[in-house]
């Protein structure tokens, strides 16, 4: 089977994927896209990315068992305006004459250019953005909504209206696109990257022996709650404890002031957008992780997380409140609640053999559900009922 994906470029492929460098301009992790790799045998995996920066107007490769084709795009051009681009690359899909076209991303632009080329597109939802502004509206954080995000909103609208199938990750992204835009979905989750896979569990007995350790991974934005993390950290009663927050994003001035204003230099570290490796090391001797998201459709951060047996305290809503129902591992707090958070954090850190127990028990089971052999073995089934 001839498959075509259209997605973003993953940001290690952006670096490590070809004889160079391909854009100046970082980009998303990505990382649903490597946990795919390699395609099953029978699957011939192409994968479509618009590129803003790319060094030359074309680029192909093959990576990790895909055949990978970038095409320049304006770095700053709006989805809704891609309509010039598809003019670009159609003659190459058809040159590829895939069996399935599959665009990630309602938001993206991706899922848009998927329905362009057939009528049978397939269009995964990796955000929801109609989703999330409710949840942030409801909360009072209003602050991050523009006219691109409104413009984005309409992308999709119009995606998921003419895709023929669309996939979601979450029983919250399920019942969130039927809620907004009344449209039908199968739930296919994303897979794990094979360095999560493979992290040795075995290195986690010690844990409740060590010193606390408490991991943040996501955009440091209002969305995610990073303020809201640190501030919950603040309030921990064990002096010794660690906080470690990975990712970049608008928020991290706010972070580093607040760092320094309360004494906290030395206690918590900003690591910044790391590599794969780096974060399972960071994983490896930490106990907790902490992510207080006001909307998530997956988060892959915290699938991720419980593979590697940390046990996680989350906000309680949509992604986050769907995996730690479903694993039976972690526990939840009122969104936006501070107190509760930090006060959970506090029962969790003296529970903390306990807790490393119960993440430890469950981390082989979310392998094998978000396993790649698992995961395609769903995709090629959706596949066959919609190839031509």
């Amino acid at each position: 089977m001839r498959i075509l994906w259209i997605c973003g470029l993953p940001d290690i492929v952006r670096r490590e994927g070809s004889d160079r460098v391909l854009s100046p301009t970082p980009t998303a992790a990505w990382s649903w896209v490597l946990g795919h790799l390699p395609p099953e045998k029978d699957c011939e995996l192409h994968i479509l990315c618009p590129v803003g920066g790319l060094y030359a107007p074309r680029v192909d490769f093959e990576f990790q068992g895909a055949y990978w084709h970038c095409f320049r795009r304006h770095r700053f051009e709006m989805p809704l305006f891609w309509i010039r681009f598809y003019f670009q690359i159609r003659k190459f899909v058809k040159e590829v004459h895939p069996d399935v076209v599959h665009g990630w991303g309602g938001e993206t632009g991706c899922g848009w250019l998927a329905t362009l080329f057939t009528k049978h597109a397939i269009v995964s939802v990796q955000g929801l953005l109609r989703l999330f502004k409710t949840l942030l509206d409801d909360a009072g954080c209003r602050s991050q909504w523009s006219f691109s995000s409104m413009i984005r909103m309409l992308i999709e609208k119009l995606t998921y209206r003419r895709a023929a199938a669309c996939l979601v990750e979450s029983e919250a992204s399920r019942q969130g696109l039927m809620e907004y835009y009344g449209q039908d979905s199968t739930l296919v989750h994303h897979p794990l990257r094979k360095e999560f896979i493979e992290f040795d569990l075995n290195r986690r007995v010690t844990l409740p022996e060590k010193p606390v350790k408490i991991v943040f991974v996501g955009t440091l934005s209002e969305r995610k709650g990073a303020l809201d993390a640190l501030n919950a950290f603040l309030r921990v009663a064990e002096k010794d404890s660690e906080f470690v927050m990975i990712g970049e994003g608008p928020l991290r001035g706010k972070l580093e002031s607040s760092i320094i204003e309360n004494g906290l230099v030395g206690r918590v570290r900003l690591l910044g957008a790391i590599n794969v490796v780096d974060v399972v090391s960071e994983f490896t001797d930490a106990q907790f992780f902490l992510l207080p998201s006001y909307g998530d459709t997956g988060p892959t951060a915290l699938k991720e997380a419980l593979s590697c047996g940390l046990y996680p305290i989350c906000y309680d809503n949509s992604g986050p409140r769907d995996l730690i129902s479903h694993y039976g591992c972690g526990r939840l707090c009122l969104t936006g609640d501070i107190d509760c958070l930090a006060n959970e954090l506090n029962k969790c850190i003296t529970d903390m053999k306990e807790c490393v127990s119960e993440g430890v028990a469950v981390a082989n089971r979310v392998r094998s559900e978000l396993s790649s052999a698992t995961v395609w073995n769903e995709l090629r089934a959706i596949y066959k009922k919609v190839a031509r």
